[in-house]
């Protein structure tokens, strides 16, 4: 892994808000800089909540990255849905622990790709 450039995509997403002001979810704010260091262009993400909006984390990527997503999570129990130009991707299961669960073997995976490849 190239470990200067993915600190400074690192340092980037902790920088990065959205429409509310609130920065990147801690649990998955890495898997969106795996995916950003991997030129897997993310546009929102959510780590899940218990009592308010979606029950489980969920990434949205670019749509033309798609193709190049599929292969990384072919074995994972990971879907996606299409959301405007955007293709959303989320654990098969709408369990927060589980979704969580599902999303950390997916860091883990892209995390020794990395190390394979560099």
């Amino acid at each position: 892994m190239n470990k200067i450039r993915y600190k400074t995509i690192d340092e980037k997403s902790k920088t990065i808000t959205d429409g509310l002001g609130l920065p990147i979810d801690r649990g998955v704010r890495e898997l969106v800089v795996l995916l950003n260091y991997n030129n897997i262009s993310t546009t929102q993400s959510c780590w899940g909540h218990k009592n308010r909006g979606s029950s489980y984390p969920w990434v949205d990527i670019h749509q033309e990255h798609l193709g190049e997503l599929l292969i990384i999570i072919s074995n994972l129990d990971i879907e996606t849905e299409e959301i405007s130009n955007t293709i959303r991707i989320l654990p098969k299961t709408k369990n927060l622990i589980e979704g969580r669960k599902t999303f950390n073997k997916l860091k883990k995976k892209l995390k020794n790709m990395y190390e394979k490849i560099n």
